[in-house]
This record gives structure tokens, C-alpha cells and sequence, in this order.
């Protein structure tokens, strides 16, 4: 993480327990929380708060426990790593990284992290694992890499890309960018589309597109409305292979007719390109 000298340092806790399940089914939250050294650990709310001891704080441990409400697992330890750096770089463990209101760039490299840019324009790539990649301000550059990923954009015109795997993804406010770069046969998930004037880019994904018209990509793209949400079938290369089954990639938009009403498929390539909606220039 990175820290500005004085503050303390907040987690979720569900960050803590995201990676944990009881082996009966039951609900488990946070137990007991401690630490040896001279700061102080408490849970206020959803959140760990971590206050070190004077400012001049280059890192530190807690421990916690985990409890179904009868019995308790062995103490966890976590460990605090400050970096003077706007660049944070993760491992193969399961990861914390958190940036400062400055523009930063995180990478979470292997494991199952949780990577928070705060404020400031942040470049956030989440790597192997599956991750939570969360932009919050600013006009962020969300990458998840490989793994079922949630990315959250949060306020700002961000670019979002799920990369590899079933990844989810919420832009937050502002005029998003979502791309879809990966030909995995996987489905992609945006959950609020529409909100701003965002737009799907699908510009690398698609190849022999001709003029880039309506009529030039329906062996490439099919959209269905199915009353609720938009599904999204691609053919990379334009053959036609769009059953659910055979699709390169597919995306869900959750909650939006991206149809139009319109029955032609041109038709509605045609309508979301002139609306800014559909980019797919190479």
C-alpha cells in the first residue's frame, strides 16, 4: 500500500473474508482482532481500521480471527507493506493494494487481490487470480488479465477490460469505455451500461470487418433482448458462428434493451455505432 504519513489504514472486511467459506454453509464474519506492536487494530463498521503508532511508518502486522458464530479458526496474519512509490507491485499471494489520491499504478500480479486506486487517473491491472479491481475517482484504466475478475470503475470516464475468464464489470458514473478483448467463449457481465454515455469497444477483438457497417457485421455480432437484458454473441472473424455455444466471447448487459425494438440486426449495429454506443473501428 501506499500512505500518506498520519493516516490510518482502512480495509473492508470482506476483503478479509473474500477468499473464505464454512465448510457447513454457515455465515462467517470477522473475530477477534490484535496486534504486538505499539498501533492499535479496531472494526468500525464494515471496516478494519489500522492506526499506526507516529507517522514515520514503513509497515506493521494484525492478526484476526474467523468466526461461523460457535467457533473460532486459528489467528490470520496480515501484513503492512508501505511503498514510496505510485507504482505497487503484488505477488502469487493474495493481496491488498491500495493507492493514494495521486495517479497510481497497481499490479497485482498472481493471487486473488483486491486492488483500490482511491482518487487520481489509475492504471490497475489485476493480473492471474480472480480480483476486485476498484477505481473509485478520477478517469481510471481498469485491466483484470486472467481469472473471474470484478472490476468497478466508480466516478470518471473509465476504460474497463475484463481480459480473460467470466469477468464483471460496473462502470460507475461518467462516459465508460468497456472493452472486450479476449475470444475465450466466456460471458462478460456489465451491470450498468447506459449509465453516462458509455460504449462497448470492440475495435481488437474483430477481424475482417470491411466498411464497418451494420451490414458489414452481422456474421460478426448478434444481439438478443430477452426482456430483461441484452445478450451479446461475437464471431471474431466474422464467419457466423453465433450460437450461444459456438460464440468467440459473449456479454451480458444486465438491465438494458440495446435493441432498440429494432428485429434486423443491421439495423441495430447501425443505431448503436451512430449513437457512439458501439465502437468497432480497428
Amino acid at each position: 500500500t501506499n500512505r500518506v504519513d498520519g493516516a490510518n489504514i482502512v480495509v473492508d472486511k470482506a476483503w478479509l473474508l473474500a477468499n473464505d467459506s464454512d465448510s457447513e454453509g454457515d455465515p462467517i464474519d470477522l473475530g477477534d482482532l490484535s496486534t504486538d506492536d505499539s498501533a492499535t487494530v479496531s472494526l468500525n463498521g464494515d471496516n478494519v481500521v489500522y492506526n499506526p503508532d507516529g507517522s514515520d511508518f514503513a509497515g506493521g502486522e494484525y492478526l484476526y480471527t474467523i468466526s461461523d458464530g460457535i467457533s473460532s479458526s486459528d489467528p490470520v496474519n496480515v501484513t503492512i507493506q508501505v511503498i514510496d512509490s505510485d507504482t505497487v507491485t503484488g505477488s502469487a499471494a493474495d493481496e491488498i493494494l491500495l493507492g493514494t489520491n495521486g495517479d497510481d499504478h497497481l499490479s497485482g500480479k498472481g493471487g486473488h487481490d483486491v486492488l483500490r486506486g482511491f482518487d487520481g487517473d489509475d492504471h490497475i491491472e489485476g493480473g492471474g487470480g480472480s480480483d476486485l479491481l476498484l477505481g473509485n475517482k478520477g478517469a481510471d484504466i481498469l485491466t483484470g488479465g486472467q481469472g473471474a475478475d470484478r472490476l468497478e470503475g466508480g466516478t470518471g470516464n473509465d476504460i474497463l477490460s475484463g481480459g480473460l475468464g467470466p469477468d464483471r464489470m460496473n462502470g460507475g458514473g461518467g462516459a465508460d469505455r468497456f472493452r472486450i478483448v479476449e475470444a475465450d467463449g466466456k460471458i462478460d457481465v456489465i451491470e450498468d451500461f447506459g449509465n453516462g454515455n458509455d460504449a462497448l469497444d470492440l475495435s481488437s477483438l474483430l477481424t475482417g470487418i470491411g466498411g464497418g457497417t451494420g451490414a458489414d457485421l452481422t456474421g460478426h455480432l448478434r444481439f438478443v433482448f430477452n426482456g430483461t437484458n441484452t445478450n451479446l454473441r461475437i464471431d471474431a472473424d466474422g464467419s457466423g458462428e453465433l450460437a450461444p455455444a459456438a460464440a468467440d466471447a459473449r456479454v451480458t448487459f444486465e438491465g438494458v434493451d440495446l435493441t432498440g425494438g429494432l428485429g434486423d440486426q443491421a439495423a441495430i449495429i447501425d443505431q448503436l455505432i451512430a449513437s457512439g454506443q458501439l465502437d468497432v473501428t480497428p
